[in-house]
């Protein structure tokens, strides 16, 4: 998360963190998903980190942690969050960490064991414990908050499912420091991604151990997080195909997510969702037709926006037709619909944060989104978003331009 000043809010210097805030409140949403990023060194490939890192300002050079980087990283933090609480937002939280050598390493496959240290701070030390203690110094009785251990970093929960399940009290206790009345405002939980959930597959036979240890966890949390990136075809049940991915391997641990969020209480939150456009993990090959980015809506375009690049076509004419464009359309409206019934027929879905990040961004959220060549946000998905986010809060009608699919 870049925290650096850029220009102006109300003739005050504003930091690129709250000018997201003030772009997310036009969506009409009331909660706010901070996804702050910071980073493992795996020089030997071994999936088990060496050291974490940090990237400060817009640099590429990662450099260590110390205390004082830590401290000064979570002070830094503290405004841009107390302006979204003011601002009367609720807050998520999905901390995920990436590569710092840039080698290509996805987080998902990391055996990271939450309290461990490596090369003398633990992911906790470094991520969690700051984030808790930033939420805890401008919490209000109003606020209410969602924390994920962790977002799309599905290796870590699987492998070491009881030292997260230790750290769901902790983490409550210091968010809410003097207040414990307010432990219902406060939700904890465990986010990995909707398929591979052991790293790189599937989890194949696991021990009675880890079975048990990994259904206490899931037992024990308020939230099921994922990542849900589904591949929409035609009709809206086809929205429920990430999470059905997702149950299908949560059921080699013996737990059913249907059961878990009905009988068990759990919500449902994703906390990753949209489609991105992209035919290539290397995030340089937009799709040129709805088949393409239909068939892989967790590959995108990364970077800055470029017409060239741009698998939405935003810069043609709206009278123009593009076959890409008017998918995107037709997702964001079944997603609507979708999500107004709650999700289903199988699944009952809580809470939903797009990922609002390169060629994902429709709404144009993010800072880069947007330059002087153009911009990944489309108007009319913006009007589905907003008017489905109002009409949930009983403020208009839900009035998506076009035709909805059929379910």
């Amino acid at each position: 998360m870049e925290l650096t000043d850029v220009e102006y809010i109300d003739g005050k210097m504003a930091t690129r963190c709250e000018h997201m805030v003030d772009r997310a409140g036009q969506t009409g949403s009331t909660k706010l998903n901070f996804v702050v990023t910071q980073f493992f060194l795996d020089r030997n490939y071994d999936n088990i980190p060496d050291s974490y890192c940090h990237k400060p300002g817009s640099t590429d050079k990662c450099e260590p942690f110390t205390q004082d980087i830590i401290d000064a990283w979570t002070k830094a933090f503290i405004p841009c969050l107390e302006y979204a609480v003011k601002a009367g937002f609720d807050i998520s939280f999905t901390p995920h960490l990436d590569d710092g050598l840039a080698s290509g390493v996805w987080r998902n496959a990391q055996l990271i064991n939450p309290i461990a240290k490596y090369g003398g701070f633990s992911y906790t030390d470094i991520m969690l414990l700051p984030l808790a203690q930033a939420m805890a110094a401008v919490m209000t009785p109003r606020t209410r908050v969602w924390y994920a251990l962790q977002g799309e970093m599905s290796a870590m929960v699987t492998a070491f499912p009881a030292e997260h399940q230790k750290l769901l009290p902790y983490i409550k206790q210091v968010i809410l420091g003097s207040h414990p009345e307010w432990a219902p405002n406060v939700r904890l939980g465990v986010s990995t991604n909707y398929n591979k959930l052991c790293g790189m597959g599937a989890c194949q036979n696991p021990s009675p151990a880890q079975k048990a240890a990994v259904q206490a966890l899931y037992n024990a949390v308020d939230f099921v997080g994922l990542s849900s990136y589904p591949r929409f075809k035609n009709a809206v049940s086809d929205m429920e195909d990430a999470t059905e991915i997702f149950n299908y391997e949560m059921l080699e641990f013996g737990i059913d997510i249907a059961k878990l969020t009905t009988e068990g209480g759990k919500e449902l939150v994703f906390n990753e969702f949209g489609v991105g456009g992209g035919i290539s993990p290397s995030g340089d090959q937009p799709a040129r037709t709805s088949e393409q980015a239909a068939e892989s809506p967790f590959f995108g375009v990364y970077g800055g926006y470029t017409r060239k690049t741009d698998p939405w076509r935003n810069s043609l004419p709206p009278n123009v037709l593009s076959d890409t464009r008017q998918y995107l359309e037709t997702w964001y409206r079944a997603a609507a619909l979708w999500l107004k019934r709650k999700g289903g027929p199988r699944w009952r879905v809580d809470h939903v944060f797009l990922w609002n990040l390169n060629s994902w961004d429709v709404q144009g959220v993010h800072m880069q989104s947007t330059n002087k060549e153009g911009s990944y946000r489309s108007e009319v998905v913006s009007a589905i978003i907003k008017s489905h986010n109002l009409a949930l809060r009983g403020l208009g009608s839900i009035d998506n331009p076009g035709s909805y699919p059929t379910y």
